[in-house]
């Protein structure tokens, strides 16, 4: 049974309902603007093709609530636990989800924009085929994330954890990856335009047919990576740990590999022509 008129009265009557207990509610399809949530109880409530507009429910308890197709713009979820919410097919903008606990949170087909994440906590979530564009997810926790698909345009993500993820298939478009952690992550097929991953750490991870266009590697430890047929033509690559990297196929044409680090790396039909290999060590 709705309790969506129950709520709205409650609102209408005192929009600051800080600490208010609404878990389990089935407000679905409900329409919030300008209400003060923060520290709220709505786990576990139904708010499936809920719109919200500049509602505070930061420091709110959400823990499995359901949020799928729902809009919401400008919504601070700042501190508040999303854990095993789910929000596929979501759209959200100008939200706020800095240090948020999204961990085993389902965001499939999500699309937010302008949105800051921020030290959240996205560990084994499902970002699968997401369209994420200007959006802050610096120093996120993604450890082992499912990104299969996402498209990922404009955005920073530098010194995000995203160890053992799942990036197969990913699109991502001028992103700041630098001091990432992508150890054991499979970016296989994936497309990087414009991509900064100086300093990023990729021991072992999966770069088979990677596409690249202007990446940087500057300083990346690629220790053990596969990076078999992937296209890194022009990319810089100056200084990067590729000790016992498996390069068959790859394609480094013009690639700058000065001072790189290719000890027991697999050189097999590798493509080389016009590469800066300077002071590259290769024994």
């Amino acid at each position: 049974m709705s309790q969506v008129d129950q709520v709205l009265s409650q609102l209408l009557k005192d929009p600051h309902q800080e600490g208010a207990d609404f878990k389990g509610y089935d407000l679905a399809g409900i329409h919030l603007g300008g209400v003060h949530l923060a520290r709220a109880r709505l786990d576990k409530a139904n708010m499936d093709q809920a719109e919200m507009s500049k509602v505070d429910l930061s420091q709110a308890n959400l823990a499995e609530v359901t949020l799928q197709r729902a809009r919401l713009k400008n919504v601070d979820f700042s501190g508040a636990n999303l854990a095993g919410a789910r929000l596929d097919n979501a759209t959200l903008i100008d939200c706020d989800f800095r240090n948020t606990d999204l961990e085993n949170c389902s965001l499939a087909g999500v699309q937010a924009m302008n949105c800051d994440f921020r030290g959240a906590q996205l560990g084994y979530a499902n970002l699968q085929a997401g369209k994420i564009k200007n959006c802050n997810l610096s120093f996120a926790n993604f450890l082992y994330a499912f990104l299969k698909q996402i498209n990922i345009a404009e955005s920073q993500m530098n010194g995000i954890n995203a160890r053992g993820s799942d990036w197969t298939g990913a699109h991502l478009t001028r992103v700041n990856l630098v001091g990432a952690v992508l150890k054991y992550a499979d970016l296989n097929g994936s497309t990087l335009k414009n991509v900064n991953l100086a300093h990023a750490r990729m021991i072992g991870a999966d770069l088979t047919d990677l596409q690249c266009e202007t990446v940087m590697f500057e300083d990346g430890n690629l220790e053990g990576a596969n990076l078999t047929y992937a296209n890194l033509e022009g990319a810089n690559m100056e200084r990067a740990c590729l000790l016992e990297a498996n390069l068959h196929g790859t394609n480094l044409t013009r690639a700058n590999l000065r001072d790189a680090f290719l000890v027991d790396a697999n050189l097999t039909q590798t493509l080389t022509k016009g590469a800066n290999m300077e002071n590259a060590v290769l024994r």
